[in-house]
């Protein structure tokens, strides 16, 4: 098969799989977390209290190109900058009469038929991050860089922090084909269930909404990785944040990994545990990484594990976007679960005995097959849950009631994951209520 017939046959799979009949501001809730459906591991007991129940405060960056009042686009284009923007958007409830109050009805959410719209009501960008300016900058933007948009951004951040005792940023960063507002959506439902725990914040970078796209995006995508790696120094240097967590997403982990790649090496001469401490990277969750296996391997080589906690990298053998992208690359990706002839002594060795890297397999979980298996980090129930609990805790797989494989070096769901998940938060005395 030559390589158009292979992006063609891609090209209807993406579109097959992204039919959607909501507006470009919208999304479809997604399902609670599976741990999570009991009111004593409510996260809103004692989570943040968010004054204005009918909007959703969320903080975001982005190195996307601003719109202008003659774009089709409200906010921002798909075309891209090296300057990384700063802002705030407002996250409702589309039905009227509907409050984020009714979305922590957790019960009453799992049993409706009806599943709930989230939208985007607004948008007001702060300014542009002054570090993200380079030398190719053009004199017309660097005429509107100044401190104002970091310390309303700051402002914000430090607010959002002193709701709870948790001071960790979780960063999130969407996949391709999307719009500006989609990973917007995508964020607040994960800090929804967080209980607004310290903050959370949408990173996007300049994806194109079109399933044609691909190839561009993934340029895009590489593009980007300096943006982002500004603002993770960004963060980093706020004495108010402990910790930053990233959670990436499909062809986002190209990103994630590409900038932590940059750091990694920016940092080669420093000790692992002082690289850790000056990044305040914790844990790093890659979802359905469109990532080829190999190009990560050199990652690892050459020491991204150093400046982070721990990584956590969520696979599947039922993503059939993956498959595809497999079959037009003509190579595995990072998101494809491993098998038993992929591993050789030295790769079984590595995982074996590097403790800071998890391989969790999701194939068995609960719901990961929806929409062609590559929307399960929201879509199963299971898997959000652990995502976030290990986002809250910071504990490794079994101590959330995940079991090892019996010949591989990975971690998987078993049949009673959410008896033993819960079990494990009573004795380890880490559920949402002493949170």
């Amino acid at each position: 098969m030559n390589n158009i017939k292979r992006l063609f046959l891609f090209t209807m799979l993406l579109a097959a799989i992204s039919c959607t009949t909501v507006k470009s501001n919208q999304i479809v809730k997604m399902p609670p977390p599976a741990v999570m459906d009991d009111e004593q591991y409510n996260p809103f007991l004692h989570g943040a209290v968010i004054q204005d129940r009918h909007r959703v405060p969320l903080l975001y960056a982005t190195n996307r190109y601003p719109a202008t009042e003659d774009d089709r686009e409200p906010y921002y284009l798909s075309r891209r900058s090296e300057l990384v923007r700063l802002g705030i958007a407002g996250i409702g409830v589309a039905e009227e009469g509907k409050t984020w109050d009714d979305m922590t009805m957790i019960e009453a959410s799992r049993s409706s038929k009806k599943k709930a719209l989230l939208e985007v009501t607004d948008v007001e960008e702060f300014g542009i991050l002054d570090s993200s300016a380079s030398p190719f900058t053009s004199q017309e933007f660097r005429e509107d860089i100044s401190d104002t948009a970091k310390e309303r951004f700051l402002l914000e951040l430090r607010s959002q922090l002193k709701q709870t005792e948790s001071k960790d940023v979780v960063v999130f960063v969407h996949g391709y084909n999307v719009n500006f507002e989609n990973p917007l959506l995508m964020t607040a439902q994960l800090w929804h269930y967080f209980g607004y725990r310290g903050s959370f914040i949408s990173y996007g970078w300049p994806a194109t909404p079109q399933n044609t796209a691909y190839f561009k995006d993934l340029d895009t995508a590489a593009f980007s990785a300096r943006s982002f790696r500004v603002f993770l120094d960004f963060l980093a240097e706020q004495e108010e944040v402990e910790q930053i967590h990233i959670l990436g997403y499909s062809a986002g982990t190209r990103l994630v990994t590409n900038a932590l790649y940059q750091k990694a090496l920016q940092m080669s001469e420093i000790p692992a545990k002082e690289a850790q401490l000056k990044t305040k990277l914790g844990t790093v969750i890659l979802s359905n990484s469109d990532l080829d296996r190999a190009l990560f391997g050199s990652y690892l080589i050459d020491g991204q594990l150093n400046i982070m906690k721990r990584m956590n990298l969520y696979s599947s053998s039922k993503d059939m976007v993956l498959v595809g992208s497999m079959a037009l690359h003509l190579a595995p990706r990072m998101g494809q679960t491993i098998v038993e002839s992929e591993i050789d002594p030295p790769i079984r060795e590595f995982f074996n005995q590097n403790d800071k890297i998890n391989l969790i397999d999701v194939s068995n979980a609960e719901h990961v097959s929806s929409n062609g298996g590559h929307f399960y980090f929201l879509e199963s129930p299971w898997v959000s849950s652990d995502v976030l609990f290990s986002l809250l805790t910071g504990l490794g797989p079994e101590d959330r009631g995940l079991v090892p494989h019996p010949d591989l070096p990975l971690y998987v769901f078993p049949p009673d994951y959410v008896e033993r998940s819960r079990k494990l938060m009573d004795r380890l005395n880490t559920d949402f209520r002493n949170k």
